[in-house]
């Protein structure tokens, strides 16, 4: 087993470019390794190409796949039912909260 793949696997759904590439950096730097996408879409593709991370940071609002809709992407998968998905939003709305909880 090589060092990487000691690492846990954190996938990283964020469309802002910095926001994405901080979260990634930060993440590294304690030992994790990171697949970023900067949409919905494109990281539930990788979820059905085989990716299976050991959890999920996912921004709230994305292009081409709302947040709902993609945790039960995730959920739906066996091999992903179970991971984490952690949402990260820079708004505060109880709403979407409410929402991220219930999918």
């Amino acid at each position: 087993m090589t060092e990487a793949d000691a690492q846990p696997l954190v996938l990283v759904a964020e469309d802002e470019d910095s926001v994405r590439q901080m979260v990634a950096l930060a993440l590294k730097a304690i030992g994790f390794q990171t697949v970023v996408f900067a949409d919905g879409a494109a990281a539930a593709e990788a979820i059905d190409a085989g990716t299976v991370p050991d959890a999920v940071l996912l921004a709230v609002s994305m292009p081409r796949m709302n947040r709902i809709h993609h945790v039960r992407h995730i959920r739906a998968r066996a091999e992903s039912a179970t991971t984490p998905v952690v949402a990260m939003s820079a708004n505060s709305d109880e709403l979407q909260a409410r929402e991220m909880i219930a999918a």
